[in-house]
């Protein structure tokens, strides 16, 4: 059932899903899946490599009635991004997602305008529509930010995923 989310919020990211607000192809790639996180991830392909986590890990909404014959729940979702640190560079190094120096300050910039871009796009409910289970909201909650490492920082944008799931 969330592989049809999950899939769709990675074509919005990857620009391959035109809906509102619409993200730039090339602009994000997914992390690879043999990397277990982007802490891990491999330095030559982590610059805005994306990761979306949906735990398993449910809560209903309102108790759950089964004549109902469905339930409403809430999933936590958080989609990261990675970025190399190497201290180098003021000026934009490369194109679309390889863009950008390695510095702290560049890397806090990439960070809020990717946040900016991920939050409105994913945040549009036209954008989740026809999916099952059906998507009734998927709103950023704020929080998250950029944690530092000493060779790379990684975005993480947190959102409330909430559905109605047939019983």
């Amino acid at each position: 059932m969330q592989s049809d989310i999950r899939a769709r919020i990675q074509d919005i990211i990857l620009g391959e899903y035109i809906g509102d607000y619409p993200i730039a192809q090339g602009r994000f790639h997914l992390a690879a899946t043999s990397e277990a996180t982007l802490a891990t991830h491999d330095l030559g392909t982590l610059e805005r490599a994306v990761s979306v986590d949906i735990p398993n890990a449910r809560t209903p909404l309102v108790p759950v009635d089964r004549g109902a014959g469905f339930g409403l729940y809430q999933h936590t979702l958080t989609v990261r991004v990675g970025y190399v640190l190497t201290g180098a560079g003021d000026a934009a190094e490369g194109t679309g997602e390889q863009s950008g120096a390695g510095t702290l300050v560049a890397i806090q910039d990439r960070a809020n305008e990717d946040r900016q871009a991920l939050e409105s796009a994913l945040g549009s409910w036209r954008n989740l529509g026809g999916l099952s289970p059906h998507v009734i909201d998927l709103e950023p909650v704020g929080g998250g930010g950029v944690e530092v490492g000493t060779d790379r920082c990684i975005l993480a944008v947190p959102f409330v995923l909430k559905v109605r799931v047939p019983l």
